[in-house]
């Protein structure tokens, strides 16, 4: 005579679990992201591409907490450096034999603090900042000779740059349904660049022997570094599971 109950009652404690497992105040996500920089710098391309893994914490009905790991990447094309004055009793090199090629790219793996606030059905404010390792990295290969032919300096590299980057950003949360949501932010990229520079027609001098490839140098030869800030628009989707 029992039996009836306690079916009903298993039935509608398996009915129950999804309306559980939905109360949980954390929720895992996806994030496919693309961008647009509105700031041409360091021969980078405008567009930007990225992706993240993240956790999302409620604080209530309308604000949570948000962590992610993220990688963004930005490519650059290839471009021609311009040439260098001369070394102290050399003439400057031929432009039409001489040549200086250089192609940029900046990429990193970060982690975003953000919290979101609903402030209308569906729409959310957020903001936050991305914490992280930023890596430029430059390939060169140049060539360069005097109309004479006193010297010819052919030199080529691949540095790079890591540095701690810290960057702002802000933007709008849409809710497309309860599986995924679109997202627009306004984010301010820093980093550092490095350019290298070389003197046509300086002497070989000996190198880093640490340094692999770096025994015998070219005088004068040395990277810059400049930090940046490279403001663009993000655009992502963010799938929820």
């Amino acid at each position: 005579m029992f039996r009836p109950t306690l079916r009903l009652a298993l039935a509608a404690s398996l009915f129950s679990l999804p309306a559980l497992a939905a109360e949980s105040p954390i929720q895992l996500g996806l994030a496919l992201r693309t961008g647009y920089s509105l700031t041409k710098q360091d021969n980078l391309n405008a567009n930007l591409l990225g992706l993240g893994v993240s956790g999302d914490y409620a604080l209530g009905t309308d604000l949570a907490l948000r962590g992610e790991l993220a990688y963004f990447y930005t490519p650059g094309r290839t471009y021609r450096a311009d040439l260098q004055a001369p070394a102290t009793g050399q003439t400057a090199p031929d432009p039409l034999r001489s040549a200086d090629t250089r192609k940029n790219k900046l990429e990193g793996l970060v982690l975003r603090f953000s919290a979101i606030r609903a402030i209308q059905s569906g729409w959310s404010l957020q903001g936050g900042l991305q914490v992280g390792n930023s890596r430029f990295t430059q390939e060169y290969v140049g060539n360069t000779i005097n109309s004479s032919r006193s010297y010819q300096d052919t030199y080529n590299g691949v540095p790079t740059k890591s540095a701690l980057s810290l960057s702002p950003f802000a933007g709008l949360q849409y809710d497309v349904d309860r599986d995924g949501a679109l997202e627009l932010n306004l984010i301010g990229q820093s980093y550092k660049a490095i350019d290298f520079r070389h003197t046509p027609g300086a002497p070989l001098v000996s190198g880093d022997p640490a340094k692999s490839g770096s025994h015998l140098v070219y005088a004068g030869d040395h990277l810059e570094e400049q930090s940046r800030i490279r403001l663009a628009v993000e655009f992502s989707y963010r799938f929820r599971f």
